[in-house]
């Protein structure tokens, strides 16, 4: 079993308007350090659009943190326990730190909250120099 207050994952993400980003996310609770990364309670996608991807591209300073409010994303359950979540009322957010790191977190109007592991985040462009000679 991985820690999941120790697990920092590195994913590579080509960013282009339209591509998916998943994290999963975690009851914030009592037993989150002992939590298996592969078995999330949520899974959050979030489809990159422009604006987005211009605010993934910063980089904070060490002691910095930005939040970016989310207003269109999906979420899916894995636990069986939370599939009532999807219907109810819910607010999401990224968490983008000096790394980048990235994380997402997610908050319910009965003040259920749920986060990812921090992502050590890599992205990649396509600059459009493919077949130019």
């Amino acid at each position: 079993m991985i820690r999941l207050t120790l697990f920092i994952r590195i994913f590579f993400m080509e960013l282009v308007a339209g591509n998916l980003l998943r994290l999963p996310l975690f009851i914030l609770n009592d037993t989150l350090a002992e939590r298996d990364i592969e078995q999330p309670d949520l899974c959050i996608d979030i489809t990159l659009n422009q604006d987005l991807i211009d605010e993934l591209c910063v980089n904070p300073d060490v002691d910095n943190n930005a939040c970016l409010y989310l207003d269109d994303y999906q979420l899916e359950a894995i636990n069986s326990a939370y599939h009532g979540l999807l219907q109810e009322s819910h607010a999401a957010q990224l968490q983008i730190s000096h790394g980048p790191l990235v994380a997402a977190m997610l908050t319910t109007d009965d003040e259920r909250v749920f986060v990812s592991p921090h992502m050590d985040f890599m992205p990649t462009f396509d600059l459009g120099l493919e077949g130019e000679e």
